[in-house]
């Protein structure tokens, strides 16, 4: 008896419906004439997608267990990534105090500082509009710190940077370490934005 349902429905939903009526095509004369009714509709509508532009950070640096020195860049480029760059903001980025321990699973992190922060490129809206920074104030990002961690072995089979911006660390994206060298590298897509 439970099986009745199911049944009934999978019948109905196989059987003929006779009460679907076809739509007319409007190419065909309905009203008895002999002139026929082209379908003359034009595509009026405008797109009314709004661009997306990628939101990220690119960064290079010499780091390990003694230390980090190199550079980020915060930038939005438009075309989902693949245009102009509508704002990109260059600073150094420089390991101090200690080494930080309570990175999850890092092998290594550092609290590092921001200095010599500038405007690297912008065009449209530019830094103002993007991230709210302009040539007066894009220094006032110096002396401000973050810090950055690197996992080689993310639940076992990726490498990776952490972030922690003040709020605790959080997985970032991928990265390359080569320990021999100390070369370090990432280009984090965080995401589009209109």
């Amino acid at each position: 008896m439970r099986h009745a349902l199911p049944l009934a429905l999978l019948a109905l939903a196989l059987a003929p419906n006779s009460a679907c009526k076809e739509e007319p095509d409007d190419t065909q004369d309905t009203e008895g004439d002999t002139d026929t009714d082209a379908d003359s509709d034009t595509d009026t509508d405008t797109d009314t997608g709004v661009p997306q532009s990628m939101v990220g950070y690119d960064g290079e640096a010499t780091a390990g267990y003694d230390g980090y020195d190199g550079w980020e860049e915060h930038f939005k480029t438009a075309d989902e990534g693949l245009g102009d760059d509508i704002c990109r903001i260059r600073y150094e980025l420089h390991a101090k105090g200690d080494p930080r321990t309570d990175c999850p699973n890092c092998i290594w992190a550092w609290d590092v500082e921001l200095t010599g922060a500038a405007i690297a490129a912008e065009s449209g809206e530019g830094c103002a509009g993007a991230f709210g920074i302009t040539a007066k104030n894009v220094g006032d990002l110096d002396g401000t710190s973050i810090g950055i961690g690197f996992n080689p072995d993310y639940y076992g089979h990726a490498a990776v940077f952490l972030r922690d911006e003040g709020s605790g660390w959080a997985v970032a994206d991928w990265a390359q370490w080569d320990e021999a060298t100390g070369a370090f590298s990432y280009h984090w897509n965080q995401g589009l934005v209109e």
